[in-house]
């Protein structure tokens, strides 16, 4: 490739990762805050669906045989898999599969969970079950906004972006190797560093020793477009890399 190719490969796919990069925080965010913004006591189905569910436990429990369920409606059913410890606050945790029945009518329930021993459900205990008409009503009153308007969860949106914003940045790095090769065949380089003093402007360039670049060495600085710049004074030379002075001006 010519070094104008490169150049505008490397500057279309810098867009595209930095675009791929914002968009991939953005669904993290988006699945951060819908996550705590969820209330942890309130369950969102469609008829015919089974999901998991958890809640928590104020009363000392050992095993899924020992709780049972009641719910507004008997055409939902509860099956328990399993009581554990809490992982991030410690307590004890319930977890089991929520199914509703197909034939069930959008609207809201209640759901309680209590030890078999007990007399009633703790007020913790209680779940309210807001079941949709369909998927589409379902995703419409999602906190998360690529669930809402993308139908896709953000946390799944995140696992495609990240493996794409990464091979671009990849590409990224290749074009940057190759106009780097193409330029030092021209003997010119890219600045990458710019710190502006008082009495002089340092720039840090990819020219060195291997260059033939040469303390005091006066070189041309100039624009994407060729035009000069200014000259600068060779200050510092390394193997690959090199410093100049610039005036303020």
């Amino acid at each position: 490739m010519q070094l104008d190719q490169v150049l505008g490969y490397r500057a279309a796919a810098g867009k595209v990762g930095a675009l791929l990069g914002v968009l991939f925080f953005l669904a993290i965010l988006d699945g951060v805050s819908s996550q705590f913004a969820r209330p942890t006591n309130v369950f969102r189905v469609v008829p015919g669906e089974s999901v998991k569910v958890n809640g928590s436990l104020t009363e000392e429990v050992q095993s899924a045989e020992d709780l049972e369920w009641t719910a507004t409606t008997d055409r939902l059913a509860v099956t328990f898999e399993a009581v554990h410890a809490g992982f991030w606050f410690g307590g004890r945790l319930w977890r089991g599969v929520l199914t509703l029945d197909p034939q069930i009518e959008p609207g809201e329930y209640l759901l309680s969970v209590k030890p078999r021993s007990a007399a009633m459900a703790h007020p913790s205990s209680v779940y309210k079950i807001l079941v949709y008409p369909d998927a589409f009503a379902l995703r419409q009153c999602s906190r998360s906004l690529a669930l809402r308007y993308l139908g896709i969860s953000p946390w799944k949106l995140a696992l495609l972006l990240f493996p794409a914003t990464c091979l671009v940045f990849a590409l990224v790095f290749l074009l940057s190797q190759s106009q780097e090769k193409l330029l030092s065949k021209r003997g010119m380089a890219e600045i990458y560093q710019v710190s502006r003093f008082e009495e002089y402007i340092e720039v840090s360039f990819g020219l060195g020793e291997q260059h033939g670049i040469e303390l005091g060495n006066r070189l041309a600085v100039i624009d994407d477009k060729g035009s000069l710049l200014g000259m600068l004074t060779v200050v510092k030379v390394g193997e690959q890399d090199s410093k100049g002075k610039l005036d303020p001006d």
